[in-house]
């Protein structure tokens, strides 16, 4: 028997089954030593795994601390870009105030009305004359006038809300005849002494002012 198995044997054969012998025992040792899902966060060096290491597109939002992510720079100048912009806007509306009251003709320290003129029945609910000047320097007017007869002025206006020229602007005459529009005169100078003067032509016994606007001359 012996003799039997000594002619089978070769140099070969012997170094087959070492080699399948320690393959073996190293299989079953590792699998001793390390069973399956025990490797842990323990067992993995510090900074072993790199990104080829990890599987594309496996990681999730779940799986990243979003605020230990660094700023892109390009977002880090959309937020400066922002943050401008609010101060711009916030700079812009702390600038702009209310634009100022309306200036009532005939009110204590405001123009007087021209003798002979006079709010047209404000005890019925007609509108008062008086003017303003917005933040763009347009000068806003309003109300219904009954202008005197015989010089059909009615006010004047004050310097820093008269127009760079005379002007001429279309006002509703009550009883004037269709289309009930009469010229509302504004005189800058020229040969009378009187600047700012508002008045209208002859034969506009009511005049309403209610939407006229000009802008305001330097």
């Amino acid at each position: 028997m012996a003799r039997k198995l000594r002619e089978h044997l070769s140099y070969a054969n012997v170094v087959a089954s070492i080699a399948l012998f320690v393959a073996l025992g190293g299989a079953s040792y590792a699998a001793i030593t390390l069973p399956r899902n025990s490797v842990g966060t323990k067992q993995i060096k510090k900074n072993a795994v790199n990104g080829r290491k990890v599987k594309n597109r496996s990681l999730t939002g779940a799986d990243i601390r979003i605020s230990k992510l660094p700023k892109v720079p390009r977002a880090a100048e959309a937020d400066h870009a922002v943050a401008a912009d609010s101060a711009l806007l916030a700079g812009q509306a702390g600038a702009l105030s209310a634009p100022e009251p309306w200036h009532e003709v005939g009110a204590p320290g405001e123009p007087p009305f021209k003798p002979g003129s006079a709010n047209h029945l404000p005890q019925n609910g007609f509108e008062t004359v008086a003017f303003f000047k917005d933040h763009e320097g347009v000068v806003h007017l309003k109300g219904v006038a009954d202008p005197d007869p015989s010089t059909m002025e009615i006010f004047e206006l004050p310097a820093g809300y008269r127009p760079g020229r005379s002007i001429s602007l279309v006002g509703l005459c009550r009883t004037c005849p269709a289309p009930h529009v009469a010229p509302v005169n504004i005189r800058t100078g020229g040969l009378s002494s009187t600047s700012g003067l508002v008045f209208v032509d002859p034969g506009t016994p009511i005049i309403q002012l209610d939407g006229l606007t000009f802008r305001a001359g330097s």
